[in-house]
């Protein structure tokens, strides 16, 4: 699923595309969450990620997970700062052939 998420004046400002049950049933993986830049250190995130998630709640969803990788420090710190706990790293080789680590995040999430 991917959606857009607008302001209120109809711009698009960001875009989070999530997949059902994976990597299990009732849970959820968050492939992408974009947000303008221009958009960016004024809580748009974390009220993005808090209405998404009691919608994946309400939809039986019972967890969330994401995968960043390991330079990227700032969004490491803004996952964890909404919940996300690191479960595992992964090698990770991008297509260029660049090799990094990627963190394995979770988020329980309530009923």
């Amino acid at each position: 699923m991917i959606f857009g998420i607008y302001s209120r004046d109809a711009h698009l400002i960001g875009v989070i595309e999530m997949l059902r049950d994976y990597p299990k049933h009732e849970e959820w993986w968050i492939a992408l969450l974009m947000l303008d830049p221009s958009m960016r250190g004024r809580g748009f995130g974390e009220r993005i990620c808090a209405t998404t998630f009691d919608w994946i709640a309400r939809e039986g969803g019972r967890a969330v997970w994401l995968g960043v990788l390991e330079p990227n420090e700032r969004a490491q710190k803004f996952w964890e700062r909404i919940g996300f706990v690191e479960v595992e790293r992964q090698p990770y080789v991008a297509r260029n052939g660049h090799e990094t680590v990627v963190i394995l995040m979770k988020r329980v999430l309530s009923s």
